[in-house]
């Protein structure tokens, strides 16, 4: 049983930075990235420390492809400050700060669209608790409630959501109906059916890309897709956006940079982003 002790050690953070984040901290793992990086440096007392690529596989889990993707998007997002050696032929470890000034990061809690965003979110998991509450767990039947969206606590558990082995496994869905929910929790372009054709197209490019990577190649594509700062108005499938956008909208490729309309001025997108019949489509052609 874990017994962590602050005589043991602790990390020294400022209330209003630990405030910031519970309004601004990303999700998946640029959360754990800074989460890491605050323990590797304030945790020693340090503003800034020399963090290795292997040490935050170590302390997240994550893979060195997506720690790399996820470092350049917090870059980007300005909540660290990265110090790289100008020769390249250096193997020197680059120099990581959390940028504690959180005036200066640009995320999404801070456009009008944040809002809606949380609202899609609790109506994904609002149906995914309507889909489960047909089927009985053990001899109960589940309740329709509110979602708990946080992992409940002494206060919140009851007979009814206490775990067990049973109906763990009977809750659990297949990682191709999550993607399908989670792309129609977003309102784009909704489909009532998960035909066979649409499994396959999920299913092979769930070979490529964890369910983690395509969930947030779809919030980034919902949140071009719906903010002004964006010059992307073009509206995908679930089976289009898998086949022709999914690599577009990953976070490794920078998709925030590469649409936003202060980048680029007044851009629209091209025959390289949509075909000649989405563009007439979009009334670009």
């Amino acid at each position: 049983m874990a017994n962590p002790q602050v005589e043991n050690g602790y990390t020294k953070i400022a209330n209003e930075i630990v405030e910031a984040l519970a309004k601004a901290m990303p999700g998946f793992t640029e959360g754990q990235i800074i989460w890491a990086i605050l323990r590797k440096t304030y945790g020693w007392n340090k503003r800034e420390d020399k963090i290795s690529i292997s040490q935050l596989q170590k302390m997240t889990g994550k893979s060195r492809r997506m720690i790399i993707y996820a470092l350049q998007n917090l870059e980007a997002k300005r909540m660290i400050i990265i110090y790289r050696k100008r020769n390249r032929n250096s193997n020197e470890i680059s120099t990581i700060k959390f940028n504690k000034d959180y005036d200066q990061w640009v995320v999404q809690e801070k456009t009008p669209q944040y809002t809606k965003i949380l609202e899609n979110r609790r109506n994904y998991y609002a149906t995914k608790k309507k889909m489960g509450s047909a089927r009985k767990i053990g001899v109960v039947q589940e309740l329709e409630k509110d979602i708990q969206i946080l992992a409940p606590t002494k206060e919140t558990i009851t007979k009814e959501n206490i775990y067990s082995p049973n109906s763990q496994k009977e809750e659990k869905t297949s990682p191709i109906q999550d993607i399908f929910s989670y792309w129609n929790s977003k309102g784009i372009i909704k489909h009532r059916e998960l035909t066979a054709n649409l499994q396959s197209v999920i299913n092979a490019r769930l070979k490529k890309y964890s369910p983690e990577e395509i969930k947030e190649a779809i919030d980034n594509y919902y949140t071009i897709l719906t903010d002004d700062k964006y010059f992307w108005t073009y509206k995908w499938t679930l089976k289009e956006f898998l086949q022709r956008g999914l690599e577009k909208f990953l976070t490794e490729n920078k998709p925030f940079e590469n649409y936003s309309k202060s980048e680029t001025g007044n851009k629209k997108p091209s025959a390289y982003d949509l075909t000649m019949e989405e563009l007439k489509k979009a009334g670009l052609r």
